[in-house]
């Protein structure tokens, strides 16, 4: 999160990605029917649009350093 309080994102939208990424849970559709929710542990749901974003900010930020230095 420090990261992305570093690019000045305001305090509501980390709120929401704390929100999103924090406890995942899943759950698979097999031949029509679903499963139980079951918790992701090592990575976020497949497909999730925000990820790339993220990891993009994250990279720039390995990249060029802080940018709130």
């Amino acid at each position: 999160m420090g990261c992305l309080q570093g690019f000045g994102f305001c305090p509501q939208f980390l709120r929401w990605i704390s929100i999103l990424y924090s406890n995942p849970v899943s759950r698979l559709l097999i031949n029509g029917e679903l499963s139980e929710s079951f918790p992701l542990y090592r990575e976020t749901r497949q497909g999730c649009p925000l990820s790339p974003l993220l990891f993009a900010l994250a990279v720039e930020t390995l990249y060029k350093g802080r940018p709130w230095e």
